[in-house]
């Protein structure tokens, strides 16, 4: 299993919560009924700043891009967590991360460079 690359964020992670996926249907006396179809949550949005990368560094989120586009799963590092206290409280350990947009670059003075990874959960894919 790949893993996204060994650097710890600059700024603050973001990240929204999602809910669980469930449906809502109509009873028979007219009331809701909601069922759900998933145990956890999923695609949770994540985003890793990283600022002040030398051309080195910033190419290494370029290659991982480029490898694993928005299609192939990965681990994060744990120096993508640096700084908070516990992962599991945002997505299971369990899940795994994909890129959900191409990674934007602002190009500093002295060839630094500052990107912002867009990614999100995604379930451990279960082979049969």
């Amino acid at each position: 299993m790949a893993t996204f690359p060994s650097l710890a964020p600059a700024g603050r992670r973001r990240y929204r919560m999602r809910s669980t996926a469930t449906t809502r249907e109509r009873s028979i006396a007219g009331g809701d009924v909601r069922f759900r179809l998933a145990p956890e949550r999923f695609g949770v949005p994540l985003e890793l700043p990283f600022e002040f990368l030398t051309q080195t560094q910033a190419q290494l989120l370029r290659n991982h891009w480029n490898t694993h586009g928005t299609y192939l799963e990965f681990q994060l590092s744990p120096a993508a967590w640096a700084g908070h206290t516990r992962s599991d409280d945002i997505s299971p350990a369990w899940h795994r991360w994909v890129w959900a947009e191409k990674p934007e670059e602002t190009h500093r003075s002295g060839g630094l460079v500052d990107v912002v990874c867009r990614l999100r959960s995604v379930p451990l894919a279960i082979s049969a």
